[in-house]
C-alpha cells in the first residue's frame, strides 16, 4: 500500500512522540540507578530535558497543522490518514499531560500539572471518542463545538508553559502559591473548557445514546402495510431522502414503498410536487400548511395509500422572521385523512435530521395501524 506524504507526516508525529517517551523513560531509569539530575539552562528555571521535550512537542504540533493542510490541498485525504491523525493528536496531548503530572526525580523543582486535571481531560476525551464511535455506527456526524476548540487551544498553550516551568512568568510567580502560577491557571482553564465541552457534546447528541427503534419500526411499518394492502410514499425536504433510505434498508420494501420526491428547494415543491406558489409565499416553506400540501400532492403524484412529508429547519442558523432551528412539520396523508405534526428537535444539523427521520417512520407507522 502506497502511503502519501500527509500520512507519512502523521506517522512521523507518532514516531516522534514514541521516541520522546522512550527517552524520558531512559532518563528516569538513569536517575533511579545513579541519582543523575538534568541541569537547568543557565540561571533560568528551565530544565534541559523539559526544554528538549518542548521542542519535540512544538515540532509534533506543527506537523498536525501541516499534514491536514497538505491532505486537503492535494486532495489526499485517505482512510488511513483519518484513522491515524486523531490517534497521533491524542498521543501527543494526553501523553504530555500524564508525563507532566508526575514529579520526576531527574528534574527537581519542576512544575507539575494537578493529577485531577489530567484525569478529567483524559476521561473527557474517552467519553467523546466513545460517543463519536457510536454516532458513526448510527451514521450521525458530531460537529465540534467552540468550547472543545478552546480546550485544545488552552492545552496547546498551557503544556509549553509547564515544560518551561512557567518561564518567563516564573520570575514573578515565586511569591505565589504553586497552584496560582500562570501555567496552572492555563491548565485550570483548559480543564474547565474540557469538562464543559464534554457536557455539551453529550447533551447535544444525547439522541445517539438512545436505543434506535427506528429500524424495528420501519420493518413493522412495511409489515402492517403489506397486511392491510397499503402502499407508501414520501416527499422530503430537510431529511433529503433519509426516510426513503431507511424504509428501503428493510428487505421487501419494494412491495410497499412506491418511491419518494426530494423537494429540497422551494421550486421543486412547486413544480414537481404541486404545492401552490401562493401558499409558500404566504405561509413560508417551513409551515404546517406546506407540509400538509406536500403530503396531499405527493399522494396524488405517486398514487400511494399513505404519503408522509417533512419540511423544517435543520440549522445551523435561522434567518429573522423564519422558522427557528429544529422547527419541523411532518404531514401525513392517508385513508383516515390529513394530519400535520409540529416538532422541535435539538442538537446539531445531523442530529436534528436523524431525529426527524425517526419521527417520520413512527408517524407513518401510527397512520398505517389506524388505516
Amino acid at each position: 500500500m502506497k502511503i502519501n506524504i500527509p500520512t507519512k507526516i502523521t506517522i512521523s508525529r507518532i514516531v516522534l512522540i514514541v521516541a520522546l517517551l522512550l527517552s524520558l523513560f531512559v532518563f528516569w531509569i538513569l536517575n533511579l540507578a545513579t541519582g543523575w539530575i538534568a541541569p537547568n539552562i543557565g540561571d533560568s528555571p528551565i530544565n534541559l530535558i523539559y526544554l528538549i521535550s518542548l521542542i519535540v512537542f512544538v515540532i509534533a504540533a506543527a506537523t498536525d497543522a501541516v499534514d491536514g493542510h497538505l491532505a486537503r490541498k492535494w486532495n489526499q485525504v485517505t482512510d488511513l490518514g483519518k484513522f491515524l491523525d486523531p490517534i497521533a493528536d491524542k498521543m501527543l496531548v494526553n501523553s504530555m499531560l500524564i508525563f507532566l503530572c508526575i514529579p520526576w526525580g531527574f528534574a527537581p523543582g519542576q512544575l507539575t500539572i494537578p493529577a485531577f486535571c489530567v484525569i478529567l481531560m483524559v476521561v473527557r476525551d474517552l467519553i467523546v471518542d466513545a460517543l463519536r464511535l457510536l454516532a458513526v455506527q448510527k451514521k450521525v456526524v458530531i460537529a465540534a463545538n467552540i468550547f472543545g476548540k478552546l480546550k485544545t487551544v488552552f492545552q496547546m498553550v498551557a503544556i509549553p508553559f509547564v515544560l518551561v516551568n512557567s518561564w518567563p512568568f516564573a520570575y514573578f510567580d515565586l511569591t505565589w502559591a504553586n497552584e496560582l502560577r500562570i501555567a496552572n491557571i492555563l491548565i485550570y482553564i483548559a480543564t474547565a473548557m474540557s469538562v464543559l465541552s464534554g457536557i455539551i457534546y453529550v447533551y447535544q447528541n444525547r439522541a445517539v445514546l438512545k436505543n434506535d427503534q427506528s429500524a424495528d419500526e420501519a420493518a413493522e411499518l412495511l409489515s402492517v402495510c403489506k397486511e392491510k394492502g397499503l402502499t407508501l410514499c414520501s416527499v422530503e425536504s430537510m431529511t433529503a431522502g433519509a426516510f426513503g433510505a431507511a424504509i428501503c434498508s428493510v428487505s421487501g420494501a419494494s412491495s410497499v414503498y412506491r418511491g419518494g420526491i426530494i423537494s429540497y428547494q422551494a421550486e421543486i415543491k412547486k413544480e414537481i410536487v404541486g404545492v401552490k406558489a401562493a401558499l409558500i409565499e404566504e405561509k413560508g416553506v417551513v409551515s404546517k400548511e406546506v407540509a400538509l400540501s406536500m403530503a396531499y400532492h405527493g399522494h396524488e403524484v405517486l398514487s400511494s395509500s399513505i404519503c408522509i412529508s417533512i419540511t423544517g429547519n435543520a440549522g445551523p442558523t435561522a434567518e429573522p422572521g423564519q422558522a427557528e432551528v429544529g422547527e419541523t412539520y411532518i404531514g401525513v396523508y392517508g385513508p383516515m385523512g390529513n394530519n400535520v405534526y409540529k416538532k422541535i428537535f435539538t442538537g446539531d444539523r445531523n442530529v436534528i435530521r436523524s431525529m426527524a427521520t425517526k419521527e417520520m417512520i413512527h408517524l407513518a407507522l401510527l397512520e398505517a395501524k389506524k388505516s
